[in-house]
């Protein structure tokens, strides 16, 4: 079955995250999900978890013959707070952080898929017992006019 682009780019993002791992010469390792349900009720946090939410999506060129969209994803990467860390909360969150901004700057293009990918912002958080990163992350694509499932 044909996937439309957007979901090509979705599923290249977490493929991206699930590749960041020690053995790959990173600084932890990460695991992706992709939320199956919105209220995230079902899903405890979890250290080096990054929940990937696709957002809001816009036509960025008036179409022709093709559109252009500019996709936003949010990357949410947890770190969860431990007494027995060595490491401040603040160095952990730098590096997952630039851990997964570093893996998207492998591959801008998404696998052929999308014209460009930037990181356009990073929010830090906490909420009880987590904190983690908010990665604002910005796809431009371009898709055929009358055809989603086709660049």
């Amino acid at each position: 079955m044909a996937k439309p682009i957007i979901e090509l780019i979705a599923e290249n993002i977490e493929a991206a995250v699930n590749q960041i791992t020690v053995a790959n010469g990173y600084q932890q390792t990460l695991s992706a999900i992709r939320p199956k349900k919105n209220d995230f009720a079902y899903d405890l946090p979890e250290n080096n978890k990054v929940l990937i939410l696709q957002s809001d999506e816009e036509v960025v060129k008036p179409p022709t013959a093709y559109k252009r969209w500019r996709a936003i994803f949010g990357l949410t990467a947890i770190v969860i707070d431990s007494d027995a860390e060595t490491e401040s909360i603040d160095s952990r969150l730098n590096r997952i952080t630039a851990d997964i901004e570093k893996k998207l700057k492998e591959d801008n293009r998404r696998g052929e898929n999308a014209i460009s990918t930037e990181v356009e912002s990073c929010v830090f958080f906490s909420v009880e017992k987590c904190s983690g990163s908010e990665i604002r992350v910005a796809v431009e694509y371009q898709t055929k006019f009358d055809d989603p499932y086709s660049l």
